[in-house]
Order: C-alpha cells, then sequence, then structure tokens
C-alpha cells in the first residue's frame, strides 16, 4: 500500500505515537518509501548525496558545505533564537536497515541503542530525526520512553521543523534534522560530541544494531575513518553580525581546526582564540 496525503501525514506524525500506531504506518507502506524520500542506505551515500549537491564533501565544521549553511541561515531567519542551535542538529539522513519496520532509539548502560528495536505496546515513540521534503518533515527515527524529552521542548521545536519544510528551498535540501538529545536535555547549551557504531557481527553482513557512545568513550573515532561524520552544529554566523573581515578570520580558523587529527590540538588552539578575542575587548 502506498502513502496517502503525504502532508497531511507529515503533520500528525510530529507527535509521540503508540506501538499500533507504528504499525500501522508500516503496514501503510510508510517506511518502505523513505528511500524515496531522501532517505540514504549508509552514512556514506548519504554524505556523498551531500557532496554531489555542493561540489565537495563538507568539512567538521559544515561551513564548507553551501547547503548546510543555507540551512543554518534559514533556521536564524525563522527563529531568531540560537537555543535552537543547541536543541537541533544538521544531518545527512541514512539508516543501516532499509525496510519495513520503524528505526527505534533507547537508552542503554552503555549509551544508546539504535536499530529495529522491539515495540512495546504500553510505550509510547516520539520522533527524533526528519527528512525535510516538500510533504513536510517525515521522521524516519523514533525514541522509546527511556529517553526524557519533555512536552515542553517538544512543543517549541515542532513548530519549527514544521515551518522550516514549508520554504521550497529548504525541502529540496538533501539535509535531515535531528533533536540534539545524547546525553543532555534537549535545550542544555553543555555540547557532547558522539559516535555511532556497529555492533559486533559476521563479515559482510549488517549489524542488527549500532550503538551511540561519547567520544570520550571511543577515542580512536576521532582519527578513525570508519567513524564518519553525519551531524553538524545547527548555528548560523547570521546570529554574531559579522563584518567581512571577522567572518574570513572566522573562515580560516575553521579550516585549521578542521585540518587537525587530535581534538587536544583544536581545543589548544581554540582556547587561543578565545584568549585574543578576551584581550580586543
Amino acid at each position: 500500500m502506498r502513502m496517502r496525503q503525504p502532508m497531511r501525514m507529515s503533520k500528525a506524525l510530529l507527535k509521540r505515537h503508540d506501538a499500533s500506531e507504528l504499525t500501522d504506518l508500516a503496514q501503510a507502506g510508510y517506511f518502505a518509501e523513505l528511500p524515496a524520500r531522501g532517505l540514504s542506505q549508509g552514512p556514506e551515500a548519504a554524505v556523498q548525496r551531500i557532496a554531489i549537491a555542493n561540489g565537495v564533501a563538507p568539512d567538521r565544521s559544515g561551513c564548507n558545505a553551501p547547503c548546510i549553511v543555507h540551512l543554518r541561515d534559514k533556521l536564524w531567519d525563522l527563529l531568531h533564537d540560537s537555543t535552537f542551535g543547541f536543541a537541533l542538529a544538521v544531518t545527512a539522513p541514512h539508516t543501516h536497515w532499509i525496510g519495513e519496520r520503524p528505526i527505534i532509539v533507547s537508552l542503554c548502560q552503555s549509551g544508546y541503542r539504535v536499530g529495529h528495536l522491539a515495540l512495546h505496546a504500553q510505550g509510547l515513540y516520539t520522533p527524533i530525526s526528519f527528512l525535510l521534503t516538500d510533504a513536510g518533515p517525515l521522521p524516519y527515527e523514533w525514541a522509546d520512553d527511556s529517553l526524557e524529552l519533555t512536552d515542553a521542548e517538544l512543543e517549541r521545536v515542532r513548530p519549527a521543523i514544521a515551518t522550516l519544510c514549508e520554504d521550497p528551498e529548504v525541502a529540496g535540501l538533501p539535509l535531515g534534522l535531528t533533536l540534539n538529545f545524547r546525553f543532555k536535555s534537549l535545550f542544555s547549551e553543555e555540547p557532547v560530541t558522539t559516535v555511532e557504531y556497529e555492533e559486533s557481527h559476521v563479515p559482510g553482513e549488517t549489524a542488527s544494531e549500532s550503538r551511540i557512545a561519547r567520544l570520550q568513550d571511543v577515542p580512536h573515532a576521532w582519527a578513525d575513518p570508519a567513524f564518519g561524520q553525519v551531524a553538524w552544529h545547527a548555528f548560523s554566523d547570521r546570529e554574531f553580525h559579522l563584518t567581512e573581515g571577522h567572518a574570513n578570520l572566522l573562515a580560516a580558523l575553521r579550516m585549521r581546526l578542521g585540518s587537525l587529527r587530535n581534538p587536544a590540538d583544536a581545543d589548544r588552539i581554540l582556547q587561543q582564540a578565545l584568549e585574543l578575542v578576551s584581550c580586543l575587548h
């Protein structure tokens, strides 16, 4: 069965769902159609879509990719609220498990589990990752109720994501948005860098689940090309009202930081830059 009235369905999908509602979506063909809407199979394919659209693969900051910068600017122009830069992240939308079942994120002892996890009859599932389409925001990942996402937080972000998709320039971007909930409350200003990795499995076969952990718990991931970057911050430079000279200086700093392979070196250079800025005031 094909999806019907996708715009109307998209608006309904922004709310929490119980297991029976997600099962109904599966039977209606919703999950099977997500690849046609822009969901890539695997992170490499998703990043490649961005690279093709921009003529260059996004670097660590994402500031070299015009489509990422454009989405950040649109978010700022819509809201003029920097707190959404903490609550949202720009993504290269993908999954490891194309199929007819929902992708569920659940809290576990080591971080988070991700995959075709079992649905619990009494559970509630919150959409957390979205394709940006002309049919509205289409969720492709849900969090179970082990994640503490409050109604107040969700009521702030849902209208913003829905309104963004009403802009045809946004709906055509090869990007997604995700709620930045990992190891923090949604609007917390403390950044947490994370990595996602597959559970050990038979070589040549796709793992049935993956794990999300803090980068500090998987320190080799910083320099390991197997851990590809698929998410970027959502802050716009427009917030700072930079002069051309300041914008060029910031671009040079980002390029330098992006070339580093050691996070300690990046932290050191950032601290030096902050000390220099403080001396100028």
